[in-house]
């Protein structure tokens, strides 16, 4: 009886670990927009890819301190980019592509996405602007086990003029642009070879300013003036809430709990 009952525990105990989450997961990318953050550390995430836009210029005319404000921010006071690609640059001057997430099917076509990923509860059931697959998860299962594929839309992108609805669906149904990121030995890759790889991804775009010291936050304050205080809250408080998205991604979609080998 004892070993019957230990049987149907440990049943329900991986029935509860698989509840809610996809069968499968497709290749997350995140991609930073503009430069890498040299305290950032990517290797804590062994299931997520990263890469970054260096050619995109931040035009803030604030210091450190005010950019680690704005990455905590939503888009009323977004920073602003220009250089290449243009096409994220256009992008971001019409809403928040921090937190925007795409997901593409096998032939490369948007079949979803969505908004402010890094601001929301349960990743797995945020609902994207594609009515036909409303959540992240439920996607994931249509894309991967069920193997749909998006209808290839004949018009062209269009990046509508304050676009900050979560209505906004320029990219359903289209493929992404050609441009070029770069991976962590700064080395350039197409954005088309990531998309269009013959296999489901999801893009999530983060933005983390350069310049400054996530770790600064952890040292002690002491000989710290006020302003110096601060400034080191605000800069741990920024990098706090990309660590927080990527621990988040790592144990919905993977089951992965990234915090362990910090």
């Amino acid at each position: 009886m004892k070993k019957l009952t230990s049987i149907v525990t440990l049943l329900l105990l991986v029935f509860v670990v698989l509840a809610g989450k996809p069968p499968v997961v497709p290749e997350v990318i995140l991609i930073g927009v503009g430069e890498k953050n040299p305290t950032f550390n990517e290797s804590l995430y062994p299931h997520l890819k990263f890469y970054y836009t260096p050619g995109l210029q931040s035009q803030a005319a604030v210091g450190s301190t005010g950019k680690s404000l704005m990455a905590l921010t939503g888009s009323a006071i977004r920073e602003s980019f220009v250089g290449d690609p243009k096409f994220l640059q256009d992008v971001n001057d019409e809403f928040e592509m921090k937190g925007t997430w795409f997901i593409f099917d096998k032939n490369g076509v948007c079949y979803n996405h969505g908004y402010d990923i890094g601001r929301r509860g349960e990743y797995l059931k945020i609902v994207g602007v594609n009515k036909k697959s409303t959540e992240i998860g439920d996607t994931f299962i249509e894309l991967m086990k069920k193997d749909k594929t998006a209808k290839l839309s004949a018009k062209n992108i269009v990046i509508r003029k304050n676009a900050l609805s979560v209505n906004e669906d320029f990219l359903i149904g289209q493929k992404m642009p050609e441009y070029k990121v770069y991976d962590l030995k700064n080395e350039s890759v197409s954005i088309k070879s990531i998309t269009e790889s013959g296999k489901p991804v999801i893009l999530i775009f983060f933005q983390l300013p350069s310049d400054i010291d996530m770790q600064e936050a952890k040292e002690s304050g002491a000989g710290k003036t006020g302003k110096q205080f601060g400034a080191a809250i605000a800069a741990g408080a920024a990098g706090a809430t990309l660590t927080g998205m990527c621990e988040t991604i790592e144990s919905e979609f993977f089951g992965y709990d990234a915090r362990e080998n910090m």
